[in-house]
């Protein structure tokens, strides 16, 4: 059984969040829409940083769900696509 931690559930900046994390023993975490949005860098870099600590990225947490339709509600995903240069491999993929 893979072990994993919310990101929201920690303070501090996402790299801090991160080394907690994997000196906490997890396996991965569970990353929360604002310290993807607030992560200085881009998915490639937040993925690398993950994998050197020995962690992975188990989930996407968008949180921040506005008022939409059935069809857009891929819509959260938007946010950190443009800011960060992760296009998804598909409407809807969350991998990184």
């Amino acid at each position: 059984m893979r072990r994993s931690i919310a990101t929201v559930s920690l303070s501090g900046t996402l790299r801090q969040k991160l080394e907690a994390i994997a000196a906490a023993g997890f396996d991965g975490i569970e990353l929360f829409e604002n310290d993807f949005i607030n992560f200085n860098g881009t998915a490639a870099e937040l993925r690398r940083i993950t994998e050197d600590l020995g962690l992975s990225i188990e989930r996407y947490q968008p949180f921040l769900l506005r008022s939409c339709n059935v069809l857009t509600l891929t819509t959260p995903m938007a946010r950190p696509t443009r800011r960060h240069g992760w296009p998804p491999r598909r409407r809807g993929s969350l991998s990184l």
